[in-house]
């Protein structure tokens, strides 16, 4: 359960100089209903409870002044990384950055402030919703028992959902609800097209995804809004087995400021709870091509969706994806969903380039596109005619890419009627020696049966000519 505390900043004095750990401890204890011992540690407490909201205060310099109690009782290994997820007045909800300002000496409480926010005191009720706090570390377990914390790419989260209001100078806490789902990610690599890419030996088409369970309870999904960056990486480095040799440099590289998407039936989407879907953001379309529809899967054998995988390469799913989808077409209380990104396209080529005194120098160079935090925000549901928005507690996911090339299925084809033709060729011309044996030997077959008529017609004569 989580700690819900009635506040009245009236009274409180909290230190303006809020950059210095020795005041945090007292800071809390100035409010009466603060009782440090209730906040107990449990370093083996549910997924995504680590921390705690305790307190959020508006500071007298605008700044908006938040408190966590840690419960798992891990230390942050990088406190420069951490943002929080929140809505102000039922705005959308946004990440914010934090900026660490200090913990209690035993690491069960920490104070941050919420950057790029400024408080506007002019408006008489301010409500902050906070759905979850992300870190990029998460506990490490030896059975059922944590026994520390490690280092990850991808955001962590915790469910720290309240919402918090201020009328003038008195302040409120409330629970608020939240959706927790856990979010997959892949990707699949087909054969691309050298179009737009002459100069390139190599080009293929990555196409993204991700996947969850969505409970049916919460009525039917009529829209969920995704945030995401777009990483695109363009370098060169040395074609050489010597490990003294490192990639010469990086360019052209960026990553795009987040990605935001919402998928609704505004766009012609049906989120019906008793289907899957195959979406592509960027494009807004549902379902396949060449005839294959996607908005109602669960009437497709199984068979029917390896078919889907083998034959629409530029739709195809991983074998993840198909695993996870057979696995749950079946459970009534939940529905797979699948959501499919904006192809992007990833291309190699190896040349080389005579350098000094005249030695050939062997070099690569990679274009490739890749995707990180990619968060699932909020849903929005319609159940029995109410319509309403859940804020999403998940951990975002990095979708990377390799160097694995994958063979193009259309030249394989060609070279397997290439083989075809080539085999009968070889074997004509092996043959060609003994062919009028043969056709003889064929033509010896195909007269037996009349040789056979022939002679019983002639033994046939005889016998009445003798009788």
């Amino acid at each position: 359960m989580k700690n819900l505390i009635l506040l009245s900043l009236i009274s409180l004095n909290f230190v303006s100089t809020y950059n210095s750990k020795d005041y945090i401890l007292s800071e809390l204890k100035q409010d009466i209903k603060f009782d440090e011992n209730s906040f107990i540690i449990d370093k083996n407490c549910a997924l995504h409870e680590d921390f705690q909201g305790i307190l959020l205060y508006e500071h007298s310099d605008n700044d908006l002044i938040f408190y966590l109690f840690n419960q798992a009782g891990f230390g942050l290994l990088n406190t420069d990384n951490c943002r929080i997820l929140m809505s102000y007045n039922d705005s959308i909800y946004n990440h914010y950055s934090l900026e660490f300002l200090g913990n209690s000496n035993d690491l069960k409480f920490y104070k941050f402030k919420i950057k790029d926010f400024y408080v506007d005191y002019s408006i008489s009720e301010r409500t902050y919703n906070i759905v979850e706090f992300e870190i990029k570390q998460e506990r490490v377990f030896e059975g059922d028992n944590a026994i520390g914390v490690k280092a990850i790419d991808n955001y962590y989260s915790c469910d720290i959902s309240q919402e918090y209001t201020y009328i003038d100078n008195s302040y409120s806490m409330n629970e608020l609800k939240t959706l927790t789902i856990d979010v997959n990610a892949d990707y699949f690599r087909v054969p691309g097209s050298k179009n737009n890419y002459p100069n390139f030996e190599i080009v293929q088409t990555d196409i993204f995804y991700i996947y969850f369970l969505m409970p049916t309870n919460y009525g039917d999904l009529i829209s969920i809004d995704i945030e995401w960056y777009e990483n695109f990486e363009h370098y060169r480095g040395y074609n050489s087995s010597d490990p003294f040799y490192e990639p010469e440099d990086y360019y052209d590289s960026y990553i795009n400021k987040y990605v935001r998407k919402i998928i609704s039936e505004d766009d012609n989407t049906s989120l019906d709870a008793n289907s899957f879907y195959f979406f592509n953001p960027a494009n807004w379309f549902v379902g396949g091509s060449k005839g294959y529809d996607l908005k109602n899967l669960q009437s497709f054998a199984l068979n029917d969706l390896d078919e889907l995988n083998n034959k629409e390469n530029n739709y195809c799913l991983t074998n993840n994806s198909i695993n996870f989808i057979k696995e749950n077409l079946a459970n009534l209380q939940t529905v797979p969903y699948v959501i499919r990104f904006d192809a992007k396209d990833f291309c190699r080529r190896d040349y080389s380039v005579v350098g000094e005194f005249g030695v050939l120098e062997f070099y690569y160079e990679i274009k490739r596109f890749y995707m990180t935090d990619v968060d699932v925000i909020t849903c929005t549901f319609n159940k029995n005619g109410e319509v309403y928005i859940l804020p999403v507690v998940s951990n975002t996911n990095n979708i990377t890419t390799g160097d694995n090339i994958v063979p193009n299925n259309e030249y394989l084809a060609l070279i397997k009627k290439i083989i075809f033709i080539a085999l009968i060729i070889i074997c004509f011309i092996l043959l060609l020696p003994i062919i009028p044996a043969l056709i003889n030997l064929i033509i010896f077959i195909i007269s037996l049966p009349f040789r056979f008529i022939k002679r019983i017609i002639k033994t046939f004569k005889k016998e009445k000519k003798d009788g």
